[in-house]
């Protein structure tokens, strides 16, 4: 009784004393512009719509397919949905009346709020200065732009990564709270993105690093195994694989993120490519990463192997496939932030805040500026009834809207429809069923076969019309832009006719 009675007294002892002035400015510098930005962002159709899809079947069924349940040219290909949580979620937001498509985006702008809290938390820890905090955040945003414009069940990966890489970043133990809280949030991420690995991944080169640094610090191997602080890191890493096997398919999900990285039709994917100075998120990893080599040369602190060793893995991931660069971000802003952090340090005249400042009246101050916030976004607004959100509001111009409305109210043809994959999901998503098409953006399910023939396909090859009539594909639509000779080869077939035509597509129809 006492001890619930002390409980009680603290948590009405820290809401007297408020939150901190900092506090204020962090949800006005984040939430104005992370919110703000990402939540009225359009949604980008490609990978969205067929994680909904997938996550529609799921709840319809009841059960996780075994096979693919979508694509009929991909009958019988194994299907190991690592996903299944994230993309039911995602049809839930996207399905229910009083969420939809403006809810969707709302998730999805704080997502990426957390993220860049977590990077901005870690290293305004360290010095309680707002620039070095600041230029945390602008690197980290600077570098996974192009990654976080697309909404996929990844991006759930991303702040549990920022989240994970803020608790290992301090040199002390964890609480055991703290344990349990990581532990759980590996279980969800296991069921929400293969990404997971990643985490165990950076816990691993956590412990690794930590080591080296004590062997080299004390000349002795002993202290590892009498360290404290690395012992708790092996049992952190030992409950979080277990965390990992709490999913519907136990132990082979583990098998499953190495086969995905590996599936041949990855590679003629753009996003899976190595990165490049032709990339703007290369040049922008580029940039950060030479502002950081800069700084070492100034900053006092020393150099450990703890936190060299992710940005050097993380970052030869990166250069291997532009999409690791989720991972190399975060790892390179906070470290950009806590050499600029040791560096404040020695620069007292550098703005900060004072060391305790709360006050109840930063505690008001920041509920009316989340209140704000709330209201800018569409869902708010909608929640509130200030406005009624119309989809085409939320989203993106590349959306093929008016050739799927064409579409809805037509009298389709049997078999196959030949879709670009980027729009495939939601032109399934929009006719509920009424449409099968080729293939869908999840190519590593896809047989090597059919993906190999759909690129072809979208060549416009000289026998076209013949292979189309061997898939049983009776409908085309044609990015008019983009397959430009596929376009032409239609219009001149006498086995097809033109049904509709705008700016952005075409559709085709076997005679």
């Amino acid at each position: 009784m006492a001890s619930a009675e002390s409980r009680s007294d603290s948590s009405v002892h820290l809401w007297r004393r408020g939150t901190t002035f900092s506090t204020t400015v962090w949800i006005a510098l984040i939430g104005g512009f992370v919110i703000g930005r990402f939540a009225a962002w359009p949604l980008w159709p490609t990978d969205l719509w067929d994680h909904i899809n997938y996550g529609r079947y799921i709840l319809e069924t009841g059960s996780i397919p075994a096979t693919e349940p979508l694509l009929p040219a991909a009958e019988g290909a194994r299907f190991v949905a690592t996903a299944w949580l994230s993309q039911v979620m995602m049809a839930v937001l996207a399905d229910t009346p009083w969420l939809g498509l403006a809810a969707l985006q709302f998730v999805y702008a704080l997502l990426v709020a957390v993220a860049v809290t977590a990077v901005v938390a870690t290293v305004f820890r360290r010095c309680q200065r707002y620039v070095p905090a600041i230029v945390a955040a602008a690197a980290f945003l600077a570098i996974n732009w192009e990654q976080l414009k697309i909404i996929r069940p990844q991006l759930l990966g991303v702040p549990c990564f920022a989240v994970l890489l803020m608790l290992l970043s301090r040199s002390r133990r964890l609480s055991g709270r703290s344990l349990v809280a990581v532990s759980l949030m590996f279980v969800v991420w296991a069921n929400c993105h293969g990404s997971f690995a990643v985490g165990l991944t950076l816990i691993g080169l956590d412990i690794a690093g930590r080591a080296a640094d004590l062997c080299h610090r004390t000349g002795s191997v002993r202290a590892v195994a009498h360290s404290r602080l690395i012992r708790q890191r092996v049992q952190l890493l030992g409950l979080c694989c277990l965390a990992g096997l709490l999913n519907p398919f136990g132990a082979e999900i583990y098998l499953e993120v190495l086969r995905v990285g590996r599936h041949p039709n990855i590679d003629s994917m753009f996003e899976w490519a190595p990165l490049s100075l032709s990339m703007r998120q290369g040049r922008a990893t580029a940039v950060v990463t030479i502002l950081w080599l800069a700084s070492i040369p100034a900053t006092p602190a020393r150099r450990r192997i703890c936190t060299l060793l992710p940005l050097l893995f993380f970052g030869v991931l990166a250069v291997w496939s532009s999409r690791m660069l989720n991972w190399y971000a975060p790892v390179v802003a906070v470290s950009l932030g806590g050499q600029l952090a040791a560096i404040a340090r020695t620069w007292r005249r550098m703005p900060g805040p004072d060391a305790d400042n709360r006050h109840p009246r930063w505690t008001l101050a920041s509920s009316l500026l989340l209140l704000m916030l709330f209201c800018r976004t569409n869902w708010g607004a909608a929640c509130l009834h200030l406005r009624n959100v119309q989809p085409a509001e939320v989203l993106a111009r590349y959306t093929p809207l008016q050739i799927t409305r064409f579409l809805k109210n037509s009298d389709l043809p049997p078999g196959q429809a030949l879709i670009p994959a980027e729009w495939a999901g939601f032109v399934m998503y929009s006719l509920e069923g009424r449409l099968q098409s080729y293939v869908n953006l999840h190519v590593h399910v896809i047989p090597e076969t059919v993906w190999q023939e759909y690129l072809s396909l979208l060549r416009g090859p000289s026998d076209l019309s013949a292979r189309l009539a061997q898939l049983n594909i009776n409908l085309v639509v044609v990015d008019s832009r983009r397959h430009r000779r596929l376009w032409q080869r239609l219009r001149k077939s006498d086995d097809f006719s033109e049904i509709y035509a705008d700016p952005q597509g075409t559709v085709f129809r076997r005679r």
